[in-house]
């Protein structure tokens, strides 16, 4: 009986050792996840940054190729033209970068901006909004969200700031 006793005990701490075990190594790759889409996220808000600022660059180029046109018979005609092309474009890149800065769900900016781990960035009221009232299901994917997998998204707010 005694070794029964001591097998068992010999058991549960086996048992128990490795649920500890499991729970540090499931801990670690969530960790490691989290980076990762983490730094997915900030690749893709900065490809989208970077694309207005190619928009930008474009404008300015206009603008001074349009201001050192100086003949007589396309002065009057060029320079209003570019200044129109140009404010077209600049209408065009603030409404981009108005669709970047806003929840995609609320449609309103940013206020606490985070990503979840599908990469998607929302308005954290938002987020825990759609947690209580759609089951913990992604509005975007229809995959189930858990509280755990989002994280602040410092790029989106460090561009509301702005």
């Amino acid at each position: 009986m005694n070794d029964r006793t001591n097998l068992r005990l010999k058991f549960q701490e086996e048992k128990q050792r490795l649920k500890t075990e499991f729970k540090q190594r499931v801990d670690t790759v969530k960790d490691e996840l989290l980076q990762e889409l983490q730094e997915l996220a900030n690749e893709e808000l900065k490809d989208q940054i970077e694309k207005v600022t190619e928009k930008a660059t474009m404008i300015k180029e206009e603008i001074y190729a349009g201001a050192k046109v100086k003949t007589p018979n396309t002065e009057g005609f060029l320079i209003p033209k570019v200044i129109e092309s140009s404010l077209k474009l600049w209408e065009k890149m603030q409404e981009d970068i108005k669709n970047l800065i806003k929840c995609p769900i609320s449609l309103v900016s940013f206020e606490s901006p985070v990503v979840y781990k599908e990469g998607i960035t929302m308005n954290e009221e938002q987020l825990l909004k759609i947690m209580k009232t759609n089951c913990y299901q992604c509005p975007f994917t229809r995959q189930d969200m858990t509280k755990e997998y989002y994280f602040p998204n410092k790029i989106a707010e460090d561009l509301v700031k702005l």
